[in-house]
């Protein structure tokens, strides 16, 4: 515990004017966005691997408070007797403590919670990483708390992420292999897909197009269990986002133009955001505006950010 009250004592001390009080997002997606970018690309520097992406069959509660029942909750507006998890004092009684910290108010809490439910984030973060049969129930009202209970639908399997250089241009080359299974009484087969997307160390839009397909492709948006409207078979299909399957050859081929990365940035990525969008994926950007113009908003939308 008191390694965590140093590590906040520290940050604390290294700001040195009060800043206007806001409501904060529960994480910062920008941030993590960049962190992404940045390990993918050290991956692919120091390895000639696949950067593998698996999607589970997962029906089991994550030790994460569903983000539903979180409201942000500005510093000004805590009540006065409202006590840290840590320090067992009143977050008021702490202002230079806390003032910068992420507060959040949890609709689980009974209404007579000695906090009103009003909690520090990082305590909470730090209360379910411990080993305990209490640590997803409140500690003032006892109730439990509302957890991110994470249900998928096939198909399941890897993505298989790798780098094809090539001398006119490279490519992110996404592989998909998904197992065969059951759906609603009826067998269905696995399958294997392949997309590309244009890359160059240099291209915002390589990386964003990328992260784009994991955050569809873990959110089983990019394929689903149906007919297939080409053959009428009963099997893994495509799900209404559209991915480019060739290098080149153009519209008929499914593929890239003569300059792919012109492509991508004029045409691929314009529609790729677009019906992400329409299933409720979004890019950094789109979600730092959403938070923006209406912070209730954002922590809803982010359990899908992968």
């Amino acid at each position: 515990m008191s390694e965590f009250i140093n590590t906040k004592n520290n940050k604390q001390n290294t700001q040195n004017k009060t800043q206007k009080e806001e409501i904060k997002p529960i994480f910062n997606i920008k941030d993590k966005y960049n962190l992404w970018k940045e390990s993918i690309h050290s991956f692919f520097q120091k390895s000639s691997r696949s950067y593998v992406v698996e999607r589970k069959k997962l029906t089991h509660n994550k030790s994460e408070i569903n983000y539903n029942s979180m409201e942000n909750i500005p510093f000004d507006n805590i009540p006065d007797d409202a006590i840290s998890l840590v320090l067992y004092d009143s977050y008021k009684s702490n202002a230079s403590e806390f003032n910068q910290s992420n507060f959040v108010k949890l609709s689980s809490c009974e209404k007579t919670c000695p906090n009103n439910g009003i909690f520090d984030k990082s305590e909470l973060d730090m209360l379910l990483s411990m080993k305990s049969s209490k640590n997803k129930e409140c500690p003032l009202c006892k109730n439990k708390f509302d957890m991110f209970k994470e249900e998928t639908t096939p198909p399941y399997g890897k993505l298989n992420i790798s780098l094809q250089r090539q001398r006119s241009c490279s490519f992110y080359r996404l592989e998909f292999h998904m197992n065969s299974g059951m759906q609603d009484g009826r067998r269905y087969g696995g399958r294997s897909q392949t997309a590309y997307i244009p890359y160059s160390s240099d291209c915002e839009e390589s990386d964003l197009a990328l992260w784009l397909m994991i955050q569809a492709w873990v959110n089983g948006r990019l394929f689903t269990i149906g007919v297939s409207v080409t053959h009428g078979g009963f099997g893994i299909v495509f799900s209404g986002i559209h991915m480019k399957t060739n290098t080149r050859g153009g519209l008929n081929c499914h593929g890239y133009g003569r300059v792919p990365l012109n492509d991508l940035r004029n045409s691929v990525l314009p529609n790729l955001i677009s019906e992400c969008n329409s299933v409720d994926i979004f890019t950094p950007e789109q979600l730092d505006d959403f938070f923006e113009n209406d912070p209730k908003l954002i922590n809803a939308l982010l359990k899908n950010v992968y």
